[in-house]
């Protein structure tokens, strides 16, 4: 990996750390020179990791989104955009920071747990060299993000009763419900893309819009939940707590979908060994 890029991402921690900082500052004391700290942190944050991605893939010649490294750049900018909006909101009253949150502990287990090997930018293989997969990584990313910020504001409502200093530091329940479901509003249209961007380069590539591997498996399944999602808001008793609790559990099938993935084909293909 390249000096220029990972001074980027650096950069970036940094600031998501300030932002954070910020965030804190905010819900606790409510002085909106702190939102506005934290809201403009994040927007450099965001920056400066796009201006790394585009650092790390000039000298291959390609848009990096290809390893999972590189696809975790890309979700952790993606939660931050999501957060940006989220503040921008007239009604917003520091429900983004539970994203930005989610932002810094991904950036902290990427940037710093990830093996040295995994970061090496590598050229992609000439299947990978096709505009509708770049359409399929980019969209992926942005829909993932969503969800992940709409999983951990409905956590949070959750666990609000049972601590009452989230009481003081978050709004009311109906406000966080609606900044969960704003954030499932953005990300289900371009996971929807993502899929639709997927089959077409698949068909493109192997003949077959649909092959049913594990990750097009958990992708679709991650796309069933919060479809699921929007058919509960419309049935009676179910917004509030139980679409809450739809929401955090499409989170850790987020999660699942892409920190544990490897796992589980590493998994599957050591029993298919077995089994021969």
């Amino acid at each position: 990996m390249g000096l220029n890029d990972i001074t980027f991402y650096l950069i970036s921690y940094v600031l998501m750390a300030a932002g954070l900082g910020g965030c804190a500052s905010f819900l606790t004391r409510r002085d909106p020179r702190f939102r506005r700290l934290a809201f403009w942190c994040s927007l450099l944050a965001c920056t400066s990791i796009a201006i790394g991605l585009a650092a790390r893939g000039i000298p291959v010649g390609y848009w990096p989104l290809i390893t999972t490294y590189e696809f975790a750049l890309a979700f952790i900018a993606a939660i931050l955009v999501i957060y940006l909006i989220l503040e921008r909101r007239e009604e917003a009253a520091g429900e983004g920071a539970i994203a930005l949150l989610l932002a810094f502990i991904l950036a902290t287990y990427f940037l710093w747990l990830t093996p040295a090997s995994m970061k090496v930018p590598r050229a992609p293989m000439p299947l990978l060299r096709s505009y509708w997969f770049l359409i399929h990584t980019a969209t992926a990313a942005i829909g993932y993000g969503a969800f992940a910020v709409a999983g951990g504001i409905g956590i949070v409502y959750l666990i609000r009763p049972g601590l009452p200093f989230l009481a003081r530091w978050f709004p009311e329940p109906q406000a966080l419900d609606s900044a969960s479901a704003y954030g499932v509003r953005i990300g289900f249209p371009w996971m929807t893309l993502s899929i639709a961007a997927g089959g077409i380069w698949a068909l493109l590539s192997w003949g077959t819009f649909w092959s049913w591997d594990l990750k097009e498996t958990w992708t679709l399944i991650v796309w069933l939940i919060y479809l699921f999602y929007w058919h509960a808001r419309a049935l009676p008793r179910w917004p509030g707590r139980r679409t809450a609790l739809v929401s955090a559990i499409g989170l850790a099938v987020v999660l699942f979908a892409f920190l544990g993935m490897r796992w589980l084909a590493q998994v599957v293909s050591v029993e298919t060994l077995l089994a021969r």
